[in-house]
């Protein structure tokens, strides 16, 4: 029997994870399963037989086959939660089966004030590290097209830039909602 398998293309911000969830909780409403969560394609199953709500945590401490891992999952697998992958940079993808009669709340995988604001406090450290990087790499496309009058350079330099406000508009959204 051959799977029915189908690749999403598509990128969120890290302030826009809930538009991220949503996209997998609609999949699986239409029959398509989370595989493997990805930072620009996801991958389904379709399987129209079960439905699945999905949250993404953030937590780029736990390593591959590492003890934290192991605890991380465990912590997760006693509430219910279904562990699918951790992207590269410390997206963790997680699914629990959907049961109507099972309120809201219960699909919620922060349920304290500390542990969320840990989460974030984790995706504004991210976001600073880019902004740093961004910035360096920025100034020097400038200093190099500024000397060697290169317009290209210059470009690159104000699109960096631009990355740079971009990356400090999704921390203050962050940054609002603890």
């Amino acid at each position: 029997m051959s799977r029915n398998i189908k690749t999403s293309y598509a990128a969120y911000a890290a302030w826009n994870v809930e538009m991220e969830e949503l996209a997998l909780n609609r999949q699986s409403e239409q029959g398509w399963q989370l595989l493997k969560g990805g930072c620009f394609h996801t991958i389904y199953e379709q399987d129209s037989s079960i439905r699945y709500i999905h949250k993404i945590d953030y937590n780029p401490d736990i390593k591959n086959g590492s003890d934290e891992k192991n605890r991380y999952i465990e912590l997760f697998e006693e509430q219910g939660w279904e562990y699918v992958n951790t992207t590269y940079n410390g997206w963790n993808y997680l699914r629990k089966k959907y049961d109507e009669s099972l309120p809201i709340g219960e699909y919620e995988i922060y349920t304290d004030a500390s542990s969320y604001r840990t989460m974030m406090k984790r995706w504004i450290r991210l976001g600073r590290l880019l902004q740093i990087l961004e910035l360096i790499i920025g100034i020097q496309n400038l200093i190099i097209g500024t000397s060697m009058d290169s317009s290209m350079n210059v470009m690159m330099s104000f699109f960096l830039f631009a990355i740079v406000i971009w990356l400090q508009n999704g921390i203050s959204k962050i940054k609002a909602r603890y």
